[in-house]
């Protein structure tokens, strides 16, 4: 999902990328500008084994997947399959207290997330619950 929406923006992928600490955790690279998911990238698997720095990539992800919604709506439907990955547990954690602090803010956006969890899957809690 992240490297589509990154795709999607063209140009603005780089500075997206930077902006976000998207590289920080996840397999990304950029090839020309554009970016790649580059599994073969050194650190990434043990930089989300540190759950400091998971947490940080999780807040980086869900900061770029509200900032993309803000452009288009977004419906981001979650199985419960992945809420056994701890970054999307993260990740997923974050949008629903942003979702819960928005819905109390009264101003109005253009565009917005619709955030699906499966019926059998439980929310996850916050990230900074954990040690």
């Amino acid at each position: 999902l992240v490297l589509r929406l990154l795709l999607a923006r063209g140009g603005e992928g780089r500075a997206l990328v930077a902006r976000h600490g998207l590289g920080r955790g996840l397999p990304l690279g950029l090839l020309g500008g554009l970016p790649v998911w580059d599994r073969m990238r050194q650190g990434h698997d043990a930089a989300l084994a540190d759950p400091a720095a998971r947490r940080a990539t999780a807040a980086g992800v869900a900061s770029f997947l509200l900032d993309s919604c803000a452009r288009q709506p977004m419906v981001l439907v979650v199985r419960r399959e992945a809420l056994g990955d701890p970054l999307a547990r993260d990740v997923i954690a974050i949008l629903l207290r942003e979702a819960e602090a928005r819905a109390d803010n009264s101003a109005r956006t253009r565009a917005g997330l619709v955030l699906a969890l499966d019926g059998r899957a439980e929310p996850p809690s916050s990230p900074e619950a954990e040690p």
